[in-house]
């Protein structure tokens, strides 16, 4: 949802579709945990909103009892051509115990970050080694993994290791030019002196045709888009949405 842009009808106010969008997420994180959430839409400077949970963090509850936070907060505003709600920056985050301190870990999206070698899109671990399997060692029994892991013997700590973050699934995961990047800035390896260009070309390639595949996976969508951009498409018989790929973690 990061990347999240929603086409706003002709003569309708953003604020209305930035509050539609907050009434999408309560709704979405409501059904999910089977209780009632609430967000807020609040207008800020340059004809943005923020959209936000109404309260101090959501709790998230093992066996009816508090463990982790999850915080919303999501900066909208007009696109380029002023037709989408898009997202100008997002962070979600996820504390263990209340919304305080360094979060356990954070998805941050930043739609033109001022500092080019910070990836817009990118995952943050925050919490020490001990704080991470402390909540770990809570795990309930609502999923298969998180079943195994509560039934490990006393002394066995769980480890992050075992811990998997989705990353944009089969379509939008990243490339190797990525992993790359990140050496080279994070940890300041040895490089060519071309080496931005070789991770521009290469990047390019790979979202290309990433690109080709998305569009593979819903046709009737795609050509939506290219026809509110002012292309003429026109398909000789219908075309199936790939539902698995589109969903699919």
């Amino acid at each position: 949802m990061t990347g999240f842009s929603k086409e706003v009808p002709d003569g309708r106010p953003l604020q209305d579709v930035a509050e539609e969008f907050a009434t999408e997420l309560a709704d979405t994180v409501s059904r999910f945990l089977g209780q009632e959430c609430r967000f807020t839409c609040s207008a800020i400077d340059g004809g943005r909103f923020n959209v936000a949970e109404e309260n101090d963090g959501i709790p998230l509850t093992i066996d009816g009892q508090p463990v982790l936070v999850l915080s919303v907060d999501i900066y909208c505003y007009w696109d380029s051509r002023e037709t989408y709600l898009a997202v100008e920056a997002s962070s979600f985050k996820v504390f263990a115990g209340r919304q305080q301190g360094e979060p356990l870990f954070r998805y941050d999206f930043l739609r033109d970050p001022a500092n080019r070698n910070i990836p817009c899109a990118h995952l943050q671990i925050g919490a020490h080694r001990d704080e991470f399997t402390h909540a770990l060692g809570y795990g309930g029994y609502t999923s298969r993994r998180a079943k195994t892991r509560a039934a490990k013997p006393p002394g066995r700590a769980p480890k992050i290791s075992e811990v998997h973050f989705p990353l944009g699934g089969p379509r939008f995961r990243p490339c190797l030019e990525d992993i790359l990047a990140m050496t080279r800035e994070e940890f300041g390896i040895d490089t060519a002196t071309d080496w931005a260009s070789v991770i521009d070309k290469g990047r390019r390639s790979w979202r290309l045709k990433q690109v080709a595949a998305a569009v593979r996976d819903c046709p009737e969508e795609a050509a939506r888009v290219l026809q509110d951009l002012g292309y003429a498409v026109e398909a000789s018989t219908p075309a199936q949405e790939n539902t698995r790929r589109l969903t699919q973690a």
